[in-house]
């Protein structure tokens, strides 16, 4: 494969709830997952949540909701880490169905 899906250590509930609760915890998806997560055929890449990007993250947090998107349905914590991690390890593309998330990288 060409390609690999990089993800912060808090957001894999979203990455396994989602497909579970889809396919009604069907055994055989959820096998898949798991080796797509942590087995041979591995495509997903762990980083850890560190102290140094805490400050960071939370400054960006504040800003978007007291600043820029105040008034509107706004991204959240893990979206706003999600930036952050994407910004540090040289990430160049997030791939969501959220709307907000999206408007604010178009920015």
């Amino acid at each position: 494969m060409g390609f690999s899906i990089h993800y912060i250590s808090f957001k894999i509930n979203e990455v396994i709830t989602l497909p579970a609760i889809r396919s009604k915890n069907v055994i055989r998806i959820l096998n898949h997952l798991q080796k797509l997560l942590w087995e041979h055929k591995k495509i997903a890449i762990f980083f850890p949540f560190k102290k140094e990007n805490k400050h960071e993250i939370w400054q960006l947090f504040k800003k978007v909701k007291i600043i820029d998107l105040k008034d509107k349905k706004s991204i959240n914590f893990i979206e706003i880490s999600s930036i952050i991690f994407c910004k540090h390890h040289q990430i160049q593309y997030i791939v969501s169905h959220n709307a907000p998330l999206m408007s604010f990288l178009k920015k």
